[in-house]
């Protein structure tokens, strides 16, 4: 992606710093260079975020699901290490959406981030969404599982994987996931 000069710089919002592209007046495309991450973020930042995303994309609902359900896993699991039965308690508790934002609030680690690398190219879109977790090994929750069936949590990334993006793939620790979305 190429930034324009023609129109001076752009600077996103204060919160954010990103790969992203908007019109100046003279109708030139302008893109920032960083990558958009959620600092301090609560849930309503990551849906804000994943719909501004979701827009460049061909089927912006879709995208939006897919996108917000990853960032929802980087900020339970890799920023608040929030792990897989413990979601289960919370969420049977009726008081999981409460305690993630006040998790969020006493987080120890303020500069903690969850980063977001937006790439328009000529024939797909590409995320890459990288959080400070220690990752995970993400091969059980790639596919719809039976022993899962009943859970309230574990189908995000195997949703977001068949529903929204060509592809998706864990890379390394699985603290980093690329997401592809052909264009037509």
């Amino acid at each position: 992606m190429r930034s324009m000069r023609c129109c001076g710089p752009l600077t996103p919002p204060a919160r954010w710093s990103g790969n992203f592209s908007k019109k100046s007046p003279c109708g030139h495309r302008r893109s920032a260079t960083s990558a958009p991450g959620i600092r301090n973020s609560n849930l309503f930042e990551a849906r804000n975020l994943s719909t501004m995303l979701s827009l460049a994309c061909p089927d912006p609902r879709s995208a939006a699901l897919g996108l917000f359900e990853i960032l929802i896993n980087s900020i339970e699991h890799g920023i608040l290490r929030i792990g897989y039965d413990r979601k289960t308690e919370l969420l049977a508790s009726g008081d999981y959406l409460a305690h993630v934002e006040k998790m969020i609030k006493a987080h120890p680690r303020p500069d903690d981030i969850v980063v977001v690398r937006f790439n328009r190219m000529e024939d797909r879109l590409v995320f890459h969404v990288i959080d400070p977790g220690p990752g995970f090994n993400p091969k059980p929750y790639m596919e719809f599982s039976p022993e899962r069936t009943l859970d309230t949590h574990g189908r995000g990334i195997a949703m977001a994987r068949f529903t929204s993006f060509d592809t998706l793939e864990y890379i390394g620790n699985g603290n980093e996931v690329r997401c592809e979305i052909f264009l037509p």
